[in-house]
């Protein structure tokens, strides 16, 4: 598997973990020390613990209103060296009913890992901007 499929593959995963609403699972994809830019919030976070703490009011925010899954609709690869790359990301957040909740732009930083591809920078935009073409 070349490096861009296997970079889909954590960002394809990402997506089945936070639509099961699995912190823990999620978390798995990414790099202890991370950083988040997230609806005008900085979190540098030290440890998945400290991010598992900051998105629970989110993951309550989503349950309450009906969340049931996330779909993506891009994922624009780029390799800029051999152990970084980045992934500019569009998703739809959908209901019960596949109703639309919410759309988001992600661009996610990873850096290669012994044990594989791990996100380390999350910047969430208007999903309208494509940072990587």
């Amino acid at each position: 598997m070349s490096d861009e499929q296997e970079i889909r593959a954590v960002i394809e995963g990402i997506g089945e973990t936070f639509s099961g609403l699995d912190v823990d699972a999620w978390l798995s994809h990414f790099n202890p020390e991370h950083t988040f830019v997230y609806r005008g919030t900085v979190l540098v976070a030290r440890s998945l613990a400290d991010t598992k703490a900051a998105f629970v009011p989110e993951i309550e925010r989503l349950r309450a209103a009906g969340f049931r899954h996330s779909a993506l609709d891009l994922c624009n690869v780029k390799l800029l060296e051999p152990k970084l790359a980045m992934a500019a990301t569009r998703w739809r957040r959908l209901g019960r009913n596949d109703e639309l909740l919410e759309k988001l732009g992600i661009t996610y930083t990873l850096i290669k890992t012994p044990s594989g591809w791990k996100v380390v920078v999350v910047v969430a935009h208007d999903d309208a901007v494509v940072l990587i073409e």
